[in-house]
C-alpha cells in the first residue's frame, strides 16, 4: 500500500499555525506579566515564570525523534494545540497570589511543552511538503504569526484582564489558539518512512543529524542560532517594567500587545524576503546587530510614555526581522527525512540563549535596574553578531578547502 501524496498549504497560512504558539506566549509574558506585577509580584518571579514558559523550547530535540517515528505531523499538531489551550485556560482560573506561584510556573511549563510540540510538528510538515527555495517566505510568515500572535493576543488578553477579569482573557486566548490550528486540517503530511522498518527510519534520521553536526554549513547554522543575537528578551519583560516610562495599563497593553504584534509583521516579512535572496545566516547576524542598536536606543530614550511607545515598537519591528532569519536558518536545513528531529535540534539550540538571557535579565534588573538589564542584553547581541559575521566570512573564504584543511589552517 502506497502512502497518500503530501499536500502543502500556502506560505501565508503558516501565520495562523505559528500564531498558536505566539498567542500562548503572549498570554504568559504580556497578560500575566502585567497582571502579576500589578498584584505586587516581583520582576524576578515574573521573569522566572516567563523563562519556564520558554524552557521547553530547549527540549525540542526530545520531541523531534518521537514525532518522526510515530504519528503524522498533522495529528501531533492538533492534539498538542488542544493541550496548550487547556493550560492557558487553567492559568486564567488560578487565584493571583504568592502562594500560587508554583502552580503558575507548572502550568506555564506545560503550556510551553504543548506549544513546542506544535512547532516541531509544523517543522516536520514543512520538511515533507515544501522545497528549500520557498522556505524563506514561509519563515517570514511563520514568524509574523508567532510574534504577531504574541503581541495581539497578549495585548488583547491584557485589555480583557483589566476590564473583564483574567479568566475571561484566558478563555478568549484559548479559543483563539484553537482557531489558529485550522490550516492543519488542510495539509496532508504522511509520516516520512511510513511502512518502513523502524531501524531504517532511525538510520535516516541519524544520517540527517550527522549531516548537520559534521559539515561546515551545518555547524555554522548551529552556531548562528545558539548565539545570543537578535533575541529581544527584554521585550517580553516590558509589561512588568513599563512604569519606568510612566506608561499606563492601557498604553502598555496597546504598545506591548496589539501594536507590537502589528509592527512585527512587516519586520518578519522583510526578514523572510531578505532570506530568499541572501544567506539566512548573514541576514541573522545583520539583524542581530541592528536589534542591539535598537535596544541601546531604548536605554538612551527619555523616560516618557511617548518614547516608550516609539522605541518599543521600533524594537518589535527589528525583532521580527531577526526571528524570521532564525526560522529561515532552521527551515533551509531541513532534509527529506527527520524533519521533526532537525527542526527540533536547531529549535532547541536557538531557544537556549532566550531562556538563559531571560533569567539573566530578571537577576540583572534587581541589581542594575531596567537600564542595566537592557545594556547587558544589547551588548551580548552586538558582540555575538560581530563575532559571527567574522566567523562566517572566514568560512566563506575557505569553504572550497576540505574541512580538515580548514581546521589545520586555524592552528
Amino acid at each position: 500500500m502506497t502512502d497518500p501524496p503530501s499536500r502543502a498549504i500556502a506560505p501565508a497560512l503558516y501565520a495562523f499555525t505559528s500564531g498558536l504558539g505566539g498567542s500562548a506566549q503572549g498570554f504568559v509574558a504580556v497578560t500575566l506579566g502585567y497582571v502579576l506585577a500589578a498584584h505586587g509580584i516581583s520582576v524576578a518571579a515574573i521573569a522566572t515564570l516567563v523563562g519556564l514558559r520558554l524552557l521547553p523550547e530547549t527540549w525540542r530535540i526530545l520531541f523531534g525523534p518521537i514525532l518522526d517515528v510515530s504519528l503524522n505531523p498533522r495529528l501531533w499538531f492538533l492534539v498538542s494545540a488542544v493541550g496548550a489551550a487547556i493550560c492557558t485556560l487553567l492559568l486564567g482560573l488560578l487565584p493571583i497570589s504568592v502562594s500560587h506561584l508554583g502552580l503558575f510556573d507548572l502550568l506555564a511549563l506545560a503550556q510551553g511543552a504543548f506549544a513546542n510540540l506544535c512547532i516541531v510538528a509544523q517543522a516536520a510538515s514543512i520538511a515533507v511538503t515544501t522545497v528549500p527555495e520557498v522556505r524563506g517566505g514561509i519563515a517570514g510568515w511563520s514568524q509574523a504569526g508567532n510574534l504577531g500572535g504574541t503581541g495581539i493576543s497578549g495585548g488583547l488578553g491584557l485589555w480583557l484582564a483589566v476590564h473583564m477579569g483574567v479568566s475571561a482573557a484566558a478563555a478568549m486566548v484559548a479559543l483563539a489558539m484553537l482557531a489558529c490550528a485550522w490550516p492543519m486540517l488542510l495539509i496532508r503530511t504522511p509520516r516520512p518512512g511510513a511502512g518502513l522498518p523502524f531501524r531504517a527510519v532511525g538510520r535516516g534520521i541519524v544520517r540527517e543529524v550527522a549531516a548537520i553536526a559534521t559539515t561546515g554549513s551545518g555547524l555554522l547554522a548551529m552556531l548562528a542560532v545558539i548565539l545570543p543575537m537578535g533575541l529581544g528578551s527584554f521585550l517580553g519583560l516590558l509589561p512588568s517594567v513599563s512604569s519606568h516610562w510612566h506608561a499606563s495599563a492601557d498604553l502598555t497593553a496597546l504598545t506591548t500587545g496589539a501594536l507590537a504584534g502589528l509592527v512585527s509583521v512587516p519586520g518578519c516579512l522583510i526578514g523572510g524576503y531578505l532570506c530568499d535572496r541572501w544567506p539566512p545566516r548573514l541576514v541573522l547576524a545583520g539583524a542581530g546587530l541592528v536589534c542591539a542598536l535598537g535596544e541601546y536606543a531604548m536605554v538612551l530614550a527619555p523616560r516618557t510614555p511617548e518614547a516608550f511607545v516609539g522605541i518599543a515598537l521600533l524594537n518589535n519591528g527589528l525583532l521580527g526581522m531577526a526571528w524570521a532569519a532564525v526560522a529561515a536558518v532552521i527551515f533551509v536545513s531541513l532534509g527529506s527525512h527527520g524533519g521533526g528531529t532537525i527542526g527540533a535540534l536547531l529549535g532547541s539550540l536557538c531557544n537556549v540563549p532566550v531562556v538563559l538571557v531571560t533569567f539573566l535579565l530578571g537577576v540583572s534588573e534587581a541589581h542594575y535596574g531596567v537600564d542595566g538589564m537592557m545594556v547587558i542584553e544589547a551588548s551580548l547581541g552586538a558582540v555575538s553578531a560581530l563575532a559571527y559575521g567574522l566567523v562566517d566570512r572566514w568560512w566563506t573564504a575557505y569553504r572550497s578547502a576540505p574541512l580538515r584543511s580548514v581546521v589545520r589552517s586555524m592552528s
